[in-house]
């Protein structure tokens, strides 16, 4: 690899012009640069062997691919051969069966089950056979007895009498099977007969039993007065248990109106009564409502320590200057904006990193097979062709030279250690790069089209990371101004969309507040309301007591200590109000009743008389 050997030359050149400032050593290893230099030269090939080689390669290639080309269609074609022949014993064995099922064609298709349904079949006729043989016998038998059988026509012609008297013989025969029966039930009907003359005080004689027959009418009348002598004797039992039932209701109820008190005035008390029962169970409320109290305490509270990014008190949290919805969004807008733009240049950087660095890479390509000479090599190379030019004239129209100007000169041509060397060598190699522009033309046209692309890549590059750091600017500048709108809240803020929903958990813990303040408003109103209607069962209570001394005791008031029994005391005035209702209810009942007792029992006498 020559290019690689001469950038090896180079690099030990460089090492050892920067490695020591002694000239001898320099000199020496200049020395030993000039025949390394010399033996790349003798052993650098020309651009006709280059170019040669180049086509002679070219060709070889279209050959590879021409014969790759003929070996895949062979491949191809051994491919399609190989699988007709592992095809053909299947195929002849196809056309074997094909021309036998052909053969078979007029065969009718019998389905699975033919040979059990023709089994079957065959049996049932074979027995069908065998019935219609027996039928057939049988028939034969009827059809000869008839023919040897002769009846008169004297017979044939009292067919109808002859089928009228087997139908009576049939009558008789049964009235003779059925007579025992009705002998014994007619002995029966007689022995109950003669049973019912003796108990009427008559002979059993039944022939006599004519003369004692009544007429109908009399019959009926004496069947209906046996009905309503009946009636009225059930009639005057009732009567008889009736009067002793009211005298006994009679009694009770005058020992009852004897010890029964003196009902009192309950209008008043059963309003007030009614007054605080339509209240509702108001002690029952006030639990349920301090059970939910609890209950959404609890949540409150639990909702609090799940809450992010606070750390205070309900008090402190009911008090935080929040940013409205509006600035929330304004800024959720800004930050999606500025991630956006962000995005979009960081992914157009990218991009043109990608490009620039594909560009590099052809460059490179470019440059690692062979080096691609430009115009500013030819420029520069007859540039030194024409200083050199200008210095041998300077030469021979003076024979002196400028040591100063010479050394320069030479410089440009480190094998040569003259002026005409350095020259041929000028000549020599402004020629070399020109025939060599002339040939690779393509090359160098590539190759300036790379570096003018790279270099806009690169300018493009520039403005888009100039244009990135401008927007990570304005994203800082928006990040600080949501940090400074949250500064006042003491909360370290996270993303827009992210305190969006920490505002919407916010909501709900702020609506369940107010919820806990309400109920916890409710639980005193209901408190007060229970210290009154339990003040006011207690003044009922007291107002009832000398009324019903000698009855069961009240509940006992309650400490001032402790909760007032509000349902107990209800229901114990509710309990004695009914009873003293009851009992007024029932005096009048009583009375009522004792005055009706009194009238049906002087009517049911009467009617008794």
């Amino acid at each position: 690899n020559l290019q690689q050997l001469q950038n090896d030359l180079q690099t030990e050149a460089d090492a050892l012009l920067k490695s020591t400032l002694r000239s001898g050593s320099i000199q020496q290893h200049l020395q030993d640069y000039l025949e390394q230099r010399k033996a790349v030269g003798a052993a650098q090939e020309t651009v006709d062997t280059w170019k040669n080689c180049e086509q002679k390669c070219q060709l070889q290639r279209q050959r590879k691919a021409e014969l790759d080309q003929q070996l895949n269609q062979t491949h191809c074609e051994l491919t399609r051969l190989q699988r007709i022949e592992s095809a053909s014993a299947p195929i002849d064995r196809w056309k074997t069966r094909k021309q036998k099922l052909q053969l078979l064609s007029h065969v009718p298709h019998l389905e699975d089950d033919f040979a059990r349904r023709t089994n079957e079949l065959l049996l049932e006729l074979k027995t069908g056979q065998m019935q219609t043989s027996g039928a057939t016998a049988e028939l034969a038998k009827i059809a000869a007895q008839l023919e040897s059988m002769i009846v008169p026509q004297a017979i044939l012609a009292a067919y109808e009498a002859i089928e009228a008297l087997r139908d009576r013989v049939g009558g008789i025969r049964k009235s003779l099977v059925d007579r025992p029966a009705v002998e014994a039930r007619c002995r029966d009907c007689e022995s109950e007969a003669q049973e019912l003359m003796r108990e009427l005080d008559r002979s059993p004689d039944l022939s006599t039993i004519e003369e004692l027959r009544l007429p109908r009418d009399k019959t009926v009348k004496i069947r209906s007065l046996g009905t309503q002598l009946q009636r009225q004797f059930e009639r005057l039992q009732a009567q008889r248990k009736n009067c002793e039932q009211l005298q006994l209701n009679i009694s009770s109820s005058e020992q009852r109106l004897a010890v029964q008190p003196v009902a009192c005035d309950l209008t008043a008390l059963r309003a007030s009564l009614r007054a605080i029962q339509l209240q509702g169970d108001v002690q029952t409320e006030l639990i349920q409502a301090e059970a939910d109290r609890a209950k959404l305490q609890h949540q409150v509270e639990l909702a609090l320590k799940k809450l992010p990014l606070f750390t205070g008190q309900l008090t402190e949290l009911e008090c935080l200057p929040l940013p409205s919805p509006v600035s929330l969004d304004r800024f959720e807008a800004e930050f999606s904006k500025a991630d956006h733009q962000l995005e979009s240049l960081s992914r157009t950087l990218a991009d043109e990193e990608q490009q620039r660095d594909a560009l590099s890479a052809q460059l490179s390509q470019l440059e690692s097979g062979q080096a691609v000479l430009t115009l500013v090599e030819l420029d520069r190379m007859r540039q030194l062709r024409q200083q050199g030019w200008q210095l041998l004239v300077a030469t021979w129209k003076s024979n002196t030279a400028d040591d100063k100007m010479l050394h320069d000169y030479l410089k440009n041509f480190s094998d040569s250690r003259d002026l005409f060397s350095a020259y041929q060598h000028a000549v020599l190699e402004a020629d070399r790069i020109a025939d060599t522009l002339r040939t690779d033309a393509d090359r160098v046209a590539t190759k300036a089209k790379l570096h003018s692309d790279l270099a806009q890549i690169t300018s493009r590059l520039a403005k888009r990371q100039a244009e990135l750091l401008q927007a990570q600017s304005q994203r800082t500048d928006i990040e600080h101004r949501w940090q400074a709108l949250w500064s006042p809240t003491g909360i370290a803020p996270l993303a827009p969309d992210e305190m969006q929903d920490w505002l919407r958990q916010l909501d709900q813990l702020s609506q369940q507040l107010r919820q806990l303040r309400q109920l916890e408003s409710d639980c005193e109103h209901k408190k007060r309301q229970l210290a009154e209607l339990t003040q006011r069962l207690l003044q009922m209570r007291e107002a009832m007591e000398p009324a019903n001394a000698d009855k069961s005791s009240p509940p006992a008031s309650p400490d001032k200590t402790e909760q007032p029994v509000l349902l107990e005391l209800t229901q114990w005035v509710d309990d004695k109000l009914n009873e003293l209702t009851s009992q007024v209810s029932r005096h009048e009942q009583w009375s009522e009743q004792l005055c009706d007792d009194r009238n049906k029992l002087a009517a049911a006498q009467s009617e008794f008389v």
